[in-house]
């Protein structure tokens, strides 16, 4: 997940931790403590692309399953499509617009714009209700 200490990644971290999923976000080093508190298991500082890349896949153990960029602008959506390992068929959910030169990093790599309650294909009643 890039973008874990924004509105949008708390909540996606703590939805993602409820459904089962391990959670690694990109984010700035002094909300390292806050992410982890909402539930992520691992934050890499996303200032260095390359070593943001690299950190991710080594904890993930070669790359993630899903992805959620709750930022979408600047890097955001490079470090989040080359974070997926190289099996075929990923999808990197945005909530703004695809970034084109990120896409063809991974042309098989889907990305789409999402409402954040769908991001991983399933909703629990039990947290829908509260």
């Amino acid at each position: 997940m890039y973008g874990g200490s924004t509105s949008v990644g708390f909540y996606a971290i703590q939805l993602a931790k409820l459904l089962g999923y391990k959670v690694v976000t990109a984010c700035s080093p002094r909300n390292f403590d806050i992410v982890k508190k909402y539930g992520a298991d691992a934050a890499f500082d996303y200032r260095n692309v390359d070593e943001c890349v690299k950190n991710i896949r080594d904890v993930s153990g070669g790359g993630v399953d899903a992805a959620i960029d709750c930022v979408s602008e600047g890097t955001s959506q490079t470090i989040a499509i080359q974070s997926f390992n190289d099996k075929q068929g990923h999808q990197l959910n945005i909530l703004l617009f695809p970034d084109a030169e990120a896409q063809k990093l991974r042309p098989d790599v889907k990305i789409v714009g999402t409402l954040l309650y769908t991001v991983w294909g399933k909703v629990s009643n039990r947290i829908c209700r509260g």
